[in-house]
């Protein structure tokens, strides 16, 4: 069987260089094809986007959003020298106008200018903007700002609890306007003043589709460069918010990932020239690695992939594989031309040599990555369709395109090059004096697994994404700034059901989220705290203490039903808009604001835990709730990214290991496959606690990565093993001469890979930085362990024999 794929591979190889320039013409023209499709990729980098449609906590977020709108906000803070300043409070009321009028895709904007104010005067209850009319006198001034600090419901929103930093905040539409402007714009023609109350009148809130990734970048690029035109250099601007984070971190990432592909392209082409020392095929390698790339997003265009923030380290993931297949194939090609052979002759060598294992490899690598397809999270399945489809540019190109373009090229052979070298000379003491102990290196393999799996409990699970920005990133500095000063940059929403029309107007239930307030303000867990709370209790407090003659010892909740009715209804009646963003219609549901400092969501996911725990003794069996938000969604994706690792790993050893049996053709070879295959991410994952790298969606990456490589060094190894043993009998020869010709083709493979992925230790990000480290770690274990583990095994099960 072997023999008869080794003649078909030499049959195409015939095929592809009589018909060079077809060949070459047809591999341009499909990536042509495919590049046209590009621009219908779409980023989304939205908090939901990494959970499926079907999660719980999608769901409870989505009726929270369509029920009381977004719960990320932008922020723009300043730090005057005096806040309670006219001058700076005229400054401050026109940025508040400039971002109103041109900043698109607005709900509301809140700052000192507009936050409500509730005061009675006799028996008449008065609901405004705070400075409707501005303080004229010092006087003024000073009271004011004693009023501001006094107000529970400002400090820690639109001032902090020192006074000195007061925040502009700018909530965008939970809804967008794309499809309903394209369906409208007919409709609308030749009316000057259209006046829409809702994007989409007729259709009930869930069929509404949410501002989209490309509104909200929108949104936040144009607050941006509006603060920048309007930034006075005597007052520091802090621009920050949940709803920007993703939106940064993925802008680095755009910025980054491009820069440092093409630097690793450029130390993988220096590498190449220094190990093959010519041009030409260095040129030929990373032509067809950036082929692969263009094709495999088009094609993930053309199926409505979208695009994720974990979509961006795809380039790497091909690049490894690619330049993996190529070297594989050119090693082999390169040693038979330099000992001699015609460069047709060598060119059908290196494919039947190297074309079987760069198959098989190209199918277990898949396999591999389809498990990735029932991972809990939509950016690690359209990563894993993705990167399938990078798979199959890259063996395409490599089958296809390489010989073509080396039949067509000039390359030179170098005399004396094609024998042993002190390359060949030192893989083999190593790769026979462990073939020679054999038992002593499983025993030692044996204790390093174990003390691998014993370091990867070590492991934490981690979501924050503040940390991948780079300690001077403005936006980072602006985020931790304001979050160590106004403590209140994200906030755990509970959406609320009282379970009957009017319930809210009940001082009973009214006490239960009033106690429950008193529940967050007073829960510690792990050095977490809470330090705000908003609901529709603080307008019912507020209200109560306006009515009877502002006095503050009366902020608390009428304790008559038909007060507290009356009181709300009052405020209901006065213009305010507060109240709808915090109960619905009926007095029946409600939104409850937990605020605090921004934490890892590890941390909140076991705070959640515990919150679940404690809730219904609060709030009592009547009252139905959920805990959600975009807090809540970075907790859960936590969980969702640890379950995807396990079930993901699990599945893909679990097809792997038999389909290593069957391509290999032996039990005994497939099993000896996996040891050398493992332990390289083993290994990787055990230095995660030791480095103080936690588990997150980009390092978890690293498994597939790993797993690729290692499984191509093992089966090229493998292959050569097989093919020398069936003609000598004797397992040593066979290591030795397997050696020879893959163990330097794995050896250049992971000197070149090893840089390229070394480069992005250089970004000024941590996420990128991790992944280029511990990829090249990766790369550099499963080429040592090949060397030295799998001869060892391959003693164990293959005895000599007489041929």
């Amino acid at each position: 069987m072997r023999k008869t794929f080794e003649d078909a591979l030499e049959s195409w190889t015939g095929v592809v260089t009589r018909h060079s320039g077809l060949v070459i013409t047809a591999c341009l023209l499909l990536v042509g094809v495919s590049a046209t499709q590009l621009p219908r990729l779409e980023l989304d980098t939205s908090n939901e986007s990494y959970l499926l449609e079907n999660d719980p906590a999608i769901e409870a977020y989505g009726h929270l959003r369509a029920q009381f709108g977004r719960d990320e906000v932008i922020v723009v803070a300043f730090e005057p020298a005096e806040i309670f300043d006219l001058d700076f409070l005229r400054y401050l009321e026109g940025i508040h106008r400039v971002v109103e009028e041109e900043v698109p895709h607005l709900e509301r904007v809140t700052s000192l200018i507009n936050i409500r104010s509730v005061i009675g005067e006799g028996d008449e209850l008065i609901v405004g903007d705070l400075l409707e009319e501005f303080p004229a006198t010092d006087a003024e001034l000073i009271a004011l700002r004693e009023r501001v600090l006094a107000t529970p419901s400002y400090v820690g929103g639109v001032i902090s609890p020192d006074g000195d930093i007061t925040a502009l905040i700018i909530e965008t539409d939970a809804y967008s306007r794309v499809d309903f402007e394209d369906d409208t714009a007919g409709a609308l023609a030749g009316f000057d003043d259209p006046s829409l109350e809702a994007p989409f009148p007729d259709q009930e809130p869930s069929q509404r589709p949410f501002l989209t990734p490309a509104e909200n970048s929108a949104t936040i690029e144009s607050v941006k460069a509006l603060i920048e035109r309007h930034r006075m250099p005597h007052i520091p601007v802090y621009v920050s918010g949940s709803s920007m984070l993703a939106h940064e971190v993925s802008q680095g990432m755009k910025r980054e990932v491009p820069i440092f592909f093409g630097l690793s392209l450029a130390v993988i082409a220096v590498a190449l020239l220094a190990l093959f020392r010519r041009m030409m095929p260095c040129a030929v390698v990373l032509l067809s690695v950036v082929l692969s790339t263009i094709g495999s997003f088009g094609t993930a265009a053309a199926l409505g992939q979208s695009l994720s923030i974990l979509s961006q380290i795809l380039p790497s993931f091909i690049l490894s594989v690619g330049v993996g297949y190529a070297v594989h194939l050119l090693a082999i090609y390169f040693q038979r031309l330099d000992g001699g052979d015609s460069p047709q002759a060598a060119l059908v060598q290196a494919m039947r040599h190297s074309g079987p294992p760069i198959m098989m490899t190209a199918l277990t690598t898949s396999v591999g990555l389809a498990s990735f397809l029932i991972a809990l999270m939509p950016p690690m399945r359209q990563f894993g369709l993705a990167a399938m489809l990078g798979v199959g540019w890259t063996l395409l190109f490599t089958l296809s395109l390489l010989p073509a373009l080396i039949s067509r090229l000039p390359m030179q052979a170098r005399s004396g090059l094609g024998d042993a070298g002190i390359t060949n000379v030192v893989l083999q003491r190593i790769g026979i004096g462990a073939a020679r102990h054999p038992w002593k290196v499983v025993f030692s393999a044996t204790l390093l697994a174990v003390a691998c799996v014993i370091s990867t409990f070590q492991l934490k699970a981690s979501n924050n994404p503040i940390y991948y920005l780079a300690p001077e990133n403005a936006f980072r500095v602006s985020f931790l700034y304001l979050d160590e000063h106004m403590k209140t940059s994200t906030s755990l929403e509970l959406f609320i059901d009282a379970g009957e029309e009017n319930a809210l107007y009940e001082p009973e239930v009214m006490n239960r989220l009033d106690a429950l307030g008193q529940y967050f303000m007073n829960f510690e867990h792990e050095g977490y705290r809470f330090t705000r709370t908003t609901s529709v209790v603080d307008i019912a407090k507020e209200t109560h203490q306006a009515l009877n003659a502002n006095d503050p010892a009366s902020y608390q909740i009428a304790q008559e039903r038909a007060m507290l009715a009356q009181e709300l209804f009052l405020f209901e009646n006065s213009g305010s808009e507060d109240l709808e963003r915090v109960v619905d219609p009926q007095f029946q549901k409600a939104r409850y604001s937990a605020l605090a400092q921004f934490r890892d969501g590890n941390l909140v996911a076991r705070i959640i835990h515990e919150m679940q725990r404690d809730l219904p003794a609060i709030l009592g069996p009547e009252i139905t709730w959920s805990i959600t938000g975009s807090s809540s969604l970075i907790a859960r994706t936590v969980e969702a990214t640890t379950t995807s690792l396990f079930r993901t790993y699990a599945l893909a050893l679990a097809v792997i290991t038999p389909l290593m049996m069957l391509l290999i053709g032996s039990l005994r070879a497939g099993l000896v496959s996996m040891a050398p295959n493992l332990l390289p991410i083993l290994l990787t994952l055990a230095i995660m606690p030791l480095l103080e790298v936690p588990l997150d969606l980009f390092t978890m990456m690293l498994g597939c990565i790993a797993i690729g490589l290692a499984v191509d060094d093992t089966l090229h190894f493998i292959h050569g093993f097989r093919s020398r043993y069936a003609e000598t009998g004797d397992p040593y020869q066979a290591i030795e001469q397997t050696l020879n010709t893959t163990g330097r083709a794995l050896l250049f493979t992971s000197i070149v890979l090893c840089s390229g992925f070394l480069v992005l230790t250089l970004s000024s990000m941590s996420n990128l930085q991790a992944l280029g480290a511990l990829t090249a770690f990766a790369i550099g274990a499963a080429f040592i362990l090949d060397i030295i583990v799998t001869p060892a095994l391959l003693i164990l099960v293959y005895p000599k024999r007489d041929t």
